[in-house]
């Protein structure tokens, strides 16, 4: 790794950006995987 990306890696980790609530947010995002259901027919 050079020197200049572990400076940036330090930097960002030690003065993070982006993070916390937004103010007057209008929507609600969830990360992760889909959980997909399956069917196995019809009764």
């Amino acid at each position: 790794m050079t020197e200049s990306l572990e400076t940036k890696i330090a930097e960002t980790l030690s003065k993070p950006i982006n993070m916390g609530e937004l103010k007057d947010a209008d929507a609600v995002g969830t990360a992760g995987s889909p959980v997909v259901a399956t069917c196995c027919g019809s009764g």
